[in-house]
């Protein structure tokens, strides 16, 4: 999700995502080119999983998602 998105910024989505029982554990990933702390923080306190910095890698995008799926495997 990008953090600056018209409408419905990326937080507001990723709080209604979690909401819903089916997307509780789904991994989210905030996209953003806001390099300010609180931006950071605040992805995280809206139980965002990552945050990548735009421009996005996709390197980047492989190894957060292989990252997550190595999580599950392992609880």
């Amino acid at each position: 999700l990008d953090l600056v998105m018209p409408g419905m910024d990326g937080l507001e989505l990723c709080q209604k995502l979690r909401a819903l029982p089916a997307y509780q554990h789904t991994p989210i990933i905030f996209v953003t080119g806001d390099v300010e702390f609180q931006a950071r923080a605040d992805s995280l306190l809206q139980s965002g999983d990552y945050l990548i910095a735009k421009p996005v890698m996709a390197l980047e995008v492989a190894v957060k998602a292989v990252t997550h799926l190595l999580r599950l495997r392992q609880s």
